[in-house]
């Protein structure tokens, strides 16, 4: 298998992780909302709040928030300032795109490299809530660098193919925009 096809193979595996994470978190909206809508009914009709609501919410933010990063990568959704790239060249503009994805990669590595070991802590510590509900808190600290762990494979794909293309001296994708400047 040469390099073009394995990058192909793990783009594509990339991909699709990226979109279940991304109806995962989709689904975390919506468990919050239930949940949320479910204890203000229950509180102030019964005076009977869901206990630990609040926590559960908490945890699911989480969920939300870090299952999503990758795949609003991966369409380049992410909130960019362009008051000075739009002014420099598309040849320019993707080299820095590609210097910000190489700086962005290395935070990111360092993220999921000690997310990964507070997660691993709390699992081999039983590690978890103080409220009246004791809840794990492992499952919550493991999403933080399953998120930004794949965000970093993303990074990396996107690195290569920003490269590839600016060596190659195409500028534009597919569709004949500037992924750089959405």
């Amino acid at each position: 298998m040469d390099t073009a096809s394995a990058i192909t193979a793990v783009s594509r595996y990339e991909a699709a992780l990226e979109r279940a994470m991304a109806y995962l978190s989709a689904a975390t909206v919506i468990a919050m909302m239930l949940l949320t809508t479910a204890d203000v009914v229950l509180r102030y009709t019964l005076n009977r709040p869901i206990q630990d609501s609040f926590e559960l919410s908490q945890f699911m933010l989480v969920g939300l928030v870090f299952l999503g990063i990758p795949y609003l990568q991966s369409i380049r959704g992410h909130v960019t300032v362009e008051f000075i790239t739009n002014r420099l060249s598309a040849t320019t503009r993707r080299f820095w795109g590609i210097v910000g994805h190489a700086i962005g990669l290395f935070a990111f590595a360092v993220v999921t490299w000690r997310t990964a070991y507070f997660a691993w802590q709390a699992w081999e510590t039983g590690d978890f809530t103080m409220g009246i509900i004791q809840y794990p808190l492992w499952p919550a600290k493991s999403v933080i660098p399953l998120g930004t762990g794949l965000l970093c494979i993303r990074l990396m794909l996107d690195i290569v193919q920003d490269s590839t293309m600016l060596w190659a001296g195409r500028h534009k994708d597919a569709a004949g925009t500037l992924p750089l400047s959405t």
